[in-house]
């Protein structure tokens, strides 16, 4: 017994050697889910670890802590952003 994603597999590699039998599929590919868990790298991140002190404190306006949630199967996300001295909150 074959299973579909294997039979779509192999519909993927004739369509990437030149062959045409993506061309009979009543979607043509396009329905195909991207694959779930790719990291994304920040370039230049730094550790909260090494947040300066002075943040730490909550003296000055115009420090944010910001923080996201990404739902189930990566579908719809949730970005809040909250000014530590005040507490105000955007979401």
């Amino acid at each position: 017994m074959v299973s579909h994603e294997r039979i779509y597999q192999f519909i993927r590699e004739d369509k990437a050697q030149g062959g045409d039998l993506y061309k009979q599929l009543r979607h043509r590919l396009k329905h195909r889910k991207r694959p779930a868990g790719r990291s994304v790298i920040i370039p230049g991140r730094v550790s909260i670890d090494l947040r300066p002190e002075k943040i730490n404190l909550k003296e000055r306006f115009g420090d944010w802590e910001i923080d996201t949630i990404v739902g189930k199967e990566g579908k719809g996300a949730i970005l809040t952003a909250t000014e530590r001295t005040t507490g105000f909150l955007l979401n």
